[in-house]
Parts: structure tokens; C-alpha cells; sequence
């Protein structure tokens, strides 16, 4: 297919709309600035998700699309609305197991308890993560909190999963996890205490009460509740963090997809292509059909900052117009799916949209969803306990703690976020600590 920019059908919409065609083209010119404007293109590679998938071989043509989908919706969460929360992705089945990237999480947790022994730490992680995943996964509770009281210091985690519709197509539920922190004592719990009873009072106060004191309490025995508009906001407050990115990160996806959802699946139909294509960029056909693909991907970019703006009232009267057209636009309509796109393509200039440049060195190191689930399976396959190996791989949310080395432990040989206390060196895998003078 040869790709056309312009039509009258699109034409049509936004001129009903007051924008002339003729400021479709034009790109304000970007001050000074002391990173300099990046191309979208600088932070992500189509080439990049096409190898991805060649070499996950493994994974079900539903799950290739929806980790291709979760991609992209990082992505946009990232660099069109700024959003930093890192997550890790997956989906439960109904039978209760775990699935990420093709990897049967639950197989490597249960493995790891059975090697610990019945009462250890790894044992009561598989019951809680076990009674986790059974709720989500009957549809009794769409949210769960986790916490994970103080080890080695004063701070704990309280973990929070999130669960969507059943998808028959993936066979299971998707599933997002975050890491949340806060500080407590190591001595007495205090926090992790008044937290997990505060919010069992407020979002579970049906649910049996449980005066939780130990570790073990908090693993055996997560929250479970279902999702409302005032539930996600009484959570974040008992903990006392701002969750503004975790609640605008659920609203601008649930904002954004409606609008794009032809033009994801016709990018995921597109990359799809070029994988079992076998062909390398440079070959004639790759290179069209990657053109096709990045449009798709730069008109859904723009629709991001343009839903990103609204839902900070940053918008301007083209942006409205533009928002209006494309929740007016049928983009199942074949002869409208490209062609809008092409509207939205030219919108603002993709090349140079990342206005303060990238956090990433390049595109080889860009994938969020698959760098943040990769890591979190390579803890676990290395024998990592389950809320460490969540911990270590996800970028948490709350108060960040400098006094903290990731390195290689010389005692255990595992990769971990080492504390830094009074000249001592602690590992919180093994909890041998060390004299430390750097």
C-alpha cells in the first residue's frame, strides 16, 4: 500500500471543525533549550519490537499483541504525558497462574518455596501471591494490596495489583503491578501496622479483621477489594505518597485507548507482518511496510499529547478541535483508519517532539515493559524471593533512599540493591553486611 498524506474525507472533519488544511503542516518553532529536540524515533524502534518478537518465540500470537499494545501504551505514558511509574505487566489465568512475556511466573515462585522449605519467607510469599491470584483471577476482587514490612530497613513496600476484564483472546486477565514505598521503623512496624489496618477498615470492612504483627501476617494475608472512584484515592492517602502519576497514568490509558484503538491494532497487524516476514530493513518490502507502521505509531504519539494537554488543561482551541474530530471519526472505517492518521501524523512535528530529550541512551535500551518484566523473571530465575525480586525490578513509587548500592553481593553472587548504614554494607538477600568506606 502507498502511503497518501491529505484527503478530502479527513479534510472533511476537521474543516467542519475551523481548522484550515493549510496549519495542519505548520510546526512552531521550539525555543532554546538545553537538551535539544528530539525525534520520537531517537527512543523507539519498530526494528526493535520486530527482533523482540522473532526471539520470543514462545509467546502466543495473543500475547505478542498484548505485550506489543502494553509497548506502546508505555511509551506514550512516558514521553507524551511524563508519566514515570515503572510496572511490571502479565496476565493471570483462570486457573490461577501467573504468565509473563511466555513465563509461567507462578511455576518459578512455588519452586523457589519449595527449595526454601514450608515456614520460610519464600513459602509465605506463595501463599499470599496464591490467595493474590485466586481472587483476581475468579473476578471476586479486581485490586489487591501486599505489604512487605521493614528487613533490613526503615522502610517497607506495599505492592499493588491492578487486574482488567477477562480477554478470551489472551485467556486470562491482564494485570499491572506497582511497588509503593514508605518509611518505618525496622524495630517496631509501626507504619507498615496502622497502614494495613487503616485500609483493611476502609476497603475491606467486610472482610475479617486481622490484628497483623509479624511479617508473616502481612504475607499470608493481602487486601483484597474491588476498584471504585474513591477506592484508589483512600489507598494512596493511607499511605501517604502522591500517587498523581498512578491515578493520571489509569485515567490518560483509559482516555487514549478509545481513540486509538484502530490504529493499535493496525500497528500490531503491521509488526506482526514484518516478523514472520523474515526480511531484514533495507529489503523493499520491510521498509514499506515499517513506513506504515511508524505513521501509525506518530499519529497515536500526537493523539497521546493531545489527551496528555486536556487532562492538564494545558489545551489550546486546535487541540480541542483535533480531540473533537477523533472522538467523532470512525476509524473502523477502512478508507478513514490511514488517512486520519495521516492528519494526525502531520499534527506537530514527530522528529522533533521530545522536547527534553530522551531518558534513554538510545533505542536498543528502550523497552519499558520488557526491561522491567525481564528483570523482575531473571531475580526470580536466580532464586530471589518473590516480593524481592518485585521490589529489585520495578522503580517504586514514594520516598527514594540514596543510602542504597546495586551491585553483585560477594557472599551470595546475586544481583541486589545493597543498604548503606553506618559504614556498614547489608545484603538483603543473604543479610550478611560488610565494613563499607566509599
Amino acid at each position: 500500500m502507498i502511503l497518501r498524506f491529505g484527503g478530502p474525507r479527513a479534510g472533511n472533519y476537521l474543516m467542519s471543525a475551523g481548522i484550515e488544511q493549510n496549519t495542519l503542516s505548520r510546526v512552531s518553532e521550539t525555543p532554546p533549550q538545553t537538551i535539544a529536540p528530539q525525534s520520537i524515533f531517537e527512543s523507539y524502534s519498530v526494528d526493535n519490537e520486530v527482533n523482540r518478537l522473532r526471539a520470543e518465540s514462545e509467546l502466543s500470537p495473543a500475547e505478542r499483541t498484548f505485550y506489543l499494545k502494553e509497548n506502546l501504551l508505555s511509551y506514550f505514558e512516558e514521553f507524551a504525558a511524563q508519566i514515570k511509574v515503572k510496572k511490571l505487566s502479565g496476565h493471570v489465568r483462570p486457573d490461577g497462574s501467573l504468565y509473563m512475556q511466555g513465563t509461567n511466573v507462578s511455576d518459578m515462585y512455588k519452586r523457589s518455596a519449595l527449595m526454601q522449605g514450608q515456614n520460610s519467607r519464600e513459602w509465605y510469599e506463595m501463599q499470599g501471591m496464591e490467595t493474590i491470584l485466586a481472587s483476581l483471577s475468579s473476578g471476586e476482587q479486581d485490586r489487591a494490596v501486599w505489604f512487605s514490612a521493614p528487613k533490613i530497613a526503615d522502610y517497607g513496600f506495599a505492592f499493588y495489583f491492578a487486574a482488567d476484564d477477562y480477554i478470551h483472546e489472551l485467556g486470562g486477565r491482564p494485570i499491572r503491578e506497582m511497588a509503593i514505598r514508605y518509611d518505618d521503623q525496622l524495630d517496631s512496624g509501626g507504619k507498615t501496622r496502622y497502614l494495613y489496618n487503616s485500609i483493611q477498615d476502609t476497603l475491606c470492612p467486610n472482610n475479617p479483621h486481622l490484628q497483623a504483627n509479624s511479617y508473616e501476617d502481612y504475607l499470608l494475608n493481602p487486601l483484597l477489594f474491588r476498584n471504585s472512584q474513591d477506592a484508589e484515592n483512600l489507598l494512596f492517602k493511607h499511605i501517604g505518597i502522591d500517587a498523581a502519576d498512578v491515578q493520571f497514568s489509569e485515567q490518560f490509558r483509559s482516555e487514549l485507548l478509545p481513540l486509538v484503538k484502530e490504529w493499535v491494532n493496525e500497528y500490531t497487524h503491521i509488526v506482526e507482518r514484518l516478523r514472520d516476514s523474515g526480511l531484514s530493513p533495507g529489503d523493499d518490502y520491510y521498509d514499506m511496510l515499517k513506513t506504515q507502521a511508524e505513521l501509525y505509531f506518530g499519529a497515536m504519539f500526537n493523539t497521546a499529547e493531545v489527551v496528555s494537554r486536556r487532562m492538564q488543561s494545558k489545551n489550546d482551541e486546535k487541540d480541542n478541535a483535533y480531540y473533537d474530530m477523533m472522538r467523532k471519526v470512525d476509524l473502523t472505517d477502512s478508507r478513514l483508519t490511514q488517512e486520519v492518521a495521516q492528519w494526525m501524523w502531520g499534527y506537530q512535528n514527530v522528529h522533533t517532539a521530545i522536547k527534553n530529550g530522551s531518558s534513554c541512551p538510545s533505542i536498543e535500551s528502550w523497552n519499558p515493559i520488557g526491561q522491567t518484566n525481564d528483570s523482575f523473571i531473571s531475580q526470580m530465575s536466580s532464586g530471589g524471593s518473590l516480593t524481592d525480586s518485585m521490589e529489585l525490578s520495578m522503580s517504586s513509587i514514594g520516598k527514594k533512599d540514596k543510602n542504597k548500592l546495586h551491585c553483585t553481593c560477594p557472599w551470595c553472587n546475586k544481583k541486589v540493591w545493597a543498604e548503606i548504614k553506618n559504614k556498614k554494607i547489608t545484603c538483603p538477600k543473604c543479610k550478611v553486611s560488610g565494613t563499607y568506606n566509599c
